[in-house]
């Protein structure tokens, strides 16, 4: 039999033995935390930066529109649209085809020559024709039937004066652009980063090195969580 003395110094030494495990486990469990918080803490810095950036973006290409517009309706008369970019120290490395569209879905002016596609068809002509709010749509990922080159269509309605439709003026912007931000940041190798509409079709995404564009995530668990955050 085990005497008394050498019981008690088993119990103690694993009671010991125990404690220090659940020191250990505790440790690694706060570490663990501690990990995780500073990840979601620069995830959301991060996301905050590009947020912004986007935002200024967007508006900029926004004020292109709003002055060919303006023109338009000013002048009632189409001006060369390259000069007028030109005039505006427009940026071209990302911005594609603009154009000027009638009521009809046909090119009124465009920095495309021999461009003589009709558009009507195109979701974004169809959404100002059929709502008079004054507002920036921007489009899905598609091919450019002009170019075939990947685009985001940046969109706003043309009216007439007494505000009935007119058409839209239209820009065609190089998804890529979204992206350069994304090549510039250090990620691991397993990392993922996109821009993801409302409607949830991706513009752009950066997922293991790879750049990709239009992925519908609406079945997604990422999707799934967007109604429930601020």
């Amino acid at each position: 039999m085990i005497s008394a003395p050498y019981l008690c110094i088993l119990l103690l030494g694993g009671l010991l033995a125990a404690a220090i495990w659940a020191v250990a486990i505790w440790r690694v469990d706060a570490e663990r935390a501690d990990v995780l918080a500073d990840e979601v803490v620069k995830n959301s810095n991060l996301a905050a930066s590009h947020e912004e950036r986007v935002s200024r973006s967007l508006q900029v290409f926004d004020l292109i529109l709003l002055g060919m517009r303006d023109d338009y309706a000013m002048h009632g008369e189409v001006r060369d649209l390259n000069a007028r970019l030109a005039a505006m120290h427009v940026d071209r490395t990302y911005v594609g085809i603009v154009s000027l569209l009638g009521p009809r879905g046909e090119v009124i002016a465009t920095t495309a020559g021999g461009m003589t596609n009709n558009f009507a068809d195109r979701e974004y002509f169809k959404a100002h024709a059929a709502d008079p709010t004054d507002r920036l749509l921007i489009g899905k990922p598609i091919q450019g039937r002009f170019t075939g080159k990947w685009l985001i269509s940046l969109t706003r309605r043309l009216n007439k004066p007494d505000g009935s439709f007119a058409g839209v003026a239209f820009m065609a912007l190089d998804p890529a652009y979204f992206a350069t931000d994304y090549l510039k940041t250090d990620m691991g190798p397993r990392a993922a980063m996109a821009l993801i509409g409302l409607d949830g079709i991706t513009r752009v995404r950066r997922n293991s090195g790879k750049v990709s564009f239009g992925e519908d995530i609406r079945s997604s668990q990422l999707f799934k969580e967007v109604p429930k955050a601020a």
